[in-house]
């Protein structure tokens, strides 16, 4: 995996499945590609730029901006606790029992996930238990961070729409 700086905004490669649990990489994968401007777009919107895998990513997943009403569906909000204490950080519903969060929000098994919420709010939508999370094992801030987190049960909320 490598870290590519095309400019003063640079574009890092993240590896796709190289730290997803089994069966994961599965349900990423399937369907096809299409062309786009002379590069593949994956399903999950950013461009495959080599063939082993790895994506460049256009945007990161800090500071973002607020998502339109009709996107909101999709997000969550989850509840982590640290040292008694407890702070709110954001995710992705991606499959029916999996999130995308980033890694230095340190989810943990046990965690609250509001589902179809978008900020701290008491109206939750659909509440969700964390039961495990896998970091990326390549994670330094601010590389790499992202980890997936299952869900105890599935979700019945609509999931991030990929692109295809």
């Amino acid at each position: 995996t490598k870290v590519e700086h095309a400019n003063p905004d640079p574009s890092t490669m993240l590896p796709i499945d190289s730290f997803l649990p089994e069966g994961v990489i599965e349900t990423l994968h399937h369907g096809g590609d299409s062309e786009e401007n002379g590069r593949r777009r994956s399903r999950h919107g950013g461009h495959d730029s080599s063939e082993n895998n790895q994506v460049a990513v256009e945007k990161r997943i800090i500071n973002g901006v607020s998502a339109r009403d009709e996107f909101r569906y999709f997000a969550l909000m989850i509840k982590v606790r640290a040292g008694g204490m407890s702070r709110v950080c954001g995710g992705t519903l991606i499959e029916k029992e999996w999130v995308l969060t980033a890694k230095h929000c340190n989810m943990q098994g046990g965690d609250i996930a509001w589902i179809g919420a978008f900020d701290a709010s008491p109206s939750m939508r659909d509440q969700a238990i964390i039961d495990t999370c896998f970091d990326h094992p390549k994670y330094k801030w601010p590389r790499y961070d992202y980890t997936l987190c299952r869900l105890k049960k599935p979700s019945k909320m609509p999931r991030v729409r990929i692109a295809e």
